[in-house]
């Protein structure tokens, strides 16, 4: 025979099913948007993990400039800083990974000094047997810049000098895309010597043979 429940009893095993209802639903959503995440394209905007917003108050230049240049960095470790209102004076805007990202952090209307760390990877027997990091300085004055803000670039040129140190390669820049990886490489090639790696690491996934 049956047995009645209470009102009490029975508004219990609804809330209760109605719970596990909404903890299953709440794991089934995490579950779909895991299994839907991809690497970003290079004609995509880059993931919010590639782009690192840091705490502009205690990163100093130097700081960030280290740690794109750690053994334990990854490739494609960048760091934008910009010109301050105190003469010869740099702040620390943004870090992050890939070249796409820190391309798409170069806006227009500011003057910003970008550093990458490229890894120049060497691979044999199908092994990679040493990898060689080569920094990237990026001196970018946007197009929509006004004029008399242009002399900033200047004066940041001499208080980056002083930061980033052992640099392989400075380019001029007023727009992201005159920034690729097929140039870089074949200026770092030409700055490099004889020694010729198997492929330039620009970091998230972009590499370029050689």
């Amino acid at each position: 025979k049956a047995k009645k429940l209470s009102k009490a009893t029975a508004e219990k095993a609804v809330m209760d099913v109605n719970k596990q209802t909404t903890v299953s639903t709440v794991k089934d959503v995490d579950k779909q948007q895991t299994t839907a995440a991809t690497p970003v394209a290079a004609n995509k905007p880059p993931l919010s993990s590639e782009i690192k917003k840091v705490n502009t108050s205690t990163t100093s230049p130097a700081e960030a400039y280290g740690n794109l240049l750690s053994k334990d960095a990854p490739a494609g470790s960048w760091m934008v800083m910009e010109p301050t209102k105190k003469k010869s004076k740099l702040r620390v805007v943004e870090t992050g990974e890939g070249i796409e990202s820190m391309k798409q952090v170069l806006a227009p209307e500011k003057v910003l000094f970008a550093c990458i760390a490229v890894h120049g990877v060497d691979v044999r027997n199908d092994k990679i047997s040493s990898t060689r990091t080569k920094v990237v300085q990026v001196n970018f004055v946007g197009s929509k810049v006004p004029a008399m803000k242009r002399m900033m670039a200047l004066s940041g040129k001499t208080s980056v000098s002083k930061v980033c140190k052992g640099v392989a390669l400075v380019i001029e820049a007023t727009k992201p895309d005159e920034i690729s990886t097929k140039e870089l490489a074949n200026a770092l090639l030409a700055a490099g010597g004889a020694h010729k790696p198997s492929f330039y690491d620009f970091g998230s996934g972009n590499k370029l043979e050689i």
